[in-house]
């Protein structure tokens, strides 16, 4: 019996560690959804949405993501998928500042994959509310972007639809502005070549050239902005980029107390009751019964531990996911076998009548 019972707590563990892993079956570069459909949101409020990519190719691939207005960030703007392999990211929508009505935002997607060098992934839906005249007012100042060339322009401008903040600079410039939407493949062309005529990498929308130099993001051009109607140098701006938003940081005393009030739980309590009770019938003395029992606990708080840290997102990142995510199916596939024929054994025995020797 004593055998058996530190068998169960390996498997336990193997169990607990290991089973939300699964095996992505497919081809090629494939999104588990290739648009985000939202529907009826509230205004104020953060909103998430996980998307997966499997890289089903023989090459690994690097992704890149672009989100087209501050109200759109990402976990991770730049990753690597491996060769068969998976990543999972998450996309973040904050409507604080959103018009109420409909609306449609996009996040280029960029790859070092000649089957997809760049994509759109499209955010739709509606901020609940009055809907009358915002989504007017969101397409009063870009429609009549349909430019493929600048003008003589001091300003040209390079924007996704449905950017709320764009529409704003746009409506509130005080000079003529060349408007320029990227989603035109030609336009998105035009402006990577006129960065990296300057050795700069896209890296944030909207875009706005001042006299041919070029700033990206809105924080960075709203200064260079104000920089030029003041009449100051526009050396001293450089881009820099919004944080992103995120879930609320826990302080430690918050997840020390939910760990506490997890741990005095009534599952864990009768768990161990039933383990040690178990194992009095079974005729085990005080220091066996004690050994099972911290063993037990000692899983647990282990188990426990390693999801606080982020187990389970290291090994989805593995570089050989598919591999590994096969050999622990397999594995426990066999642990699972060995211990159904350790419980028929044990069956007999007790039938026979020799359950003292278990």
């Amino acid at each position: 019996m004593e055998k058996n019972n530190y068998q169960f707590l390996i498997l336990f563990t193997v169990f607990l560690l290991f089973f939300p892993l699964g095996v992505f079956a497919g081809s090629g570069i494939i999104f588990d959804v290739t648009e985000w459909n939202t529907g009826l949101l509230d205004s104020g409020s953060v909103f998430e949405k996980d998307v997966s990519v499997a890289n089903n190719t023989a090459d690994n691939i690097q992704f890149h993501l672009l989100p087209g207005c501050g109200c759109l960030t990402v976990s991770e703007e730049t990753f690597l998928v491996n060769a068969g392999s998976q990543k999972t990211f998450t996309i973040y929508f904050d409507t604080t500042d959103e018009d109420f009505g409909p609306f449609e935002k996009y996040i280029i997607i960029r790859t070092n994959s000649e089957t997809l060098k760049k994509g759109l992934f499209a955010v739709k839906g509606s901020i609940a509310d009055n809907l009358t005249g915002s989504s007017d007012e969101k397409k009063s100042s870009n429609e009549d972007a349909v430019d493929t060339e600048p003008s003589n322009s001091k300003f040209e401008y390079y924007y996704l639809p449905g950017c709320k903040s764009c529409a704003h600079f746009l409506s509130n410039i005080k000079y003529p502005v060349d408007k320029f939407d990227i989603t035109n493949s030609e336009v998105y062309e035009k402006l990577q070549k006129r960065l990296s005529e300057q050795d700069i990498e896209l890296n944030e929308v909207p875009v706005l050239f001042i006299n041919g130099k070029p700033f990206q993001g809105e924080k960075t051009i709203n200064n260079a902005y104000q920089a030029f109607c003041e009449g100051s140098s526009l050396d001293s701006i450089t881009n820099t980029k919004p944080e992103k938003t995120t879930a609320s940081t826990l302080s430690g005393f918050s997840v020390a107390l939910a760990g506490l009030l997890d741990g005095v739980n009534p599952c864990a309590f009768t768990t161990l009751i039933f383990l040690i009770s178990a194992l009095s019938v079974a005729g085990r003395n005080r220091r066996g019964i004690f050994t099972v029992g911290l063993f037990y606990t000692l899983t647990v708080f282990v188990t426990y531990f390693l999801i606080g840290l982020g187990f389970f997102k290291i090994i989805r990142l593995a570089e050989s996911f598919s591999l590994v995510s096969s050999i622990i199916r397999w594995l426990l596939f066999a642990v699972l076998l060995l211990f159904a024929a350790l419980s028929f054994y044990d069956f007999q025995k007790v039938v026979s009548g020799n359950s003292h020797n278990i």
